[in-house]
C-alpha cells in the first residue's frame, strides 16, 4: 500500500477562509518543504504563513523568514 501528500498553496484574503474558491491560483505540490517555499514567495512582508492538516482540521503557523 501506497501513501502520498499532496498539498494546495494559494493565497487567503480573509480571516477564516477555508478554501481557494474565486478563481485564486492555486499550485499543488508533493512534500511540505515545497509547500512552504511555495508559500514563502506568495507572502508580502508581514504576511503569515499557516498550516491545515485536512486529516485532523488542526492548523498551525509557520515561520516566514522573507521577513
Amino acid at each position: 500500500e501506497s501513501s502520498f501528500s499532496t498539498y494546495a498553496v494559494g493565497p487567503v484574503s480573509k480571516a477564516g477562509q477555508q478554501g481557494f474558491s474565486g478563481g485564486m491560483s492555486v499550485q499543488h505540490v508533493r512534500s511540505e518543504a515545497a509547500a512552504a517555499a511555495a508559500a514563502k514567495a506568495l507572502v508580502g512582508r508581514g504576511g503569515r504563513i499557516f498550516l491545515c492538516d485536512i486529516d485532523t482540521a488542526e492548523w498551525r503557523e509557520i515561520s516566514n523568514k522573507n521577513q
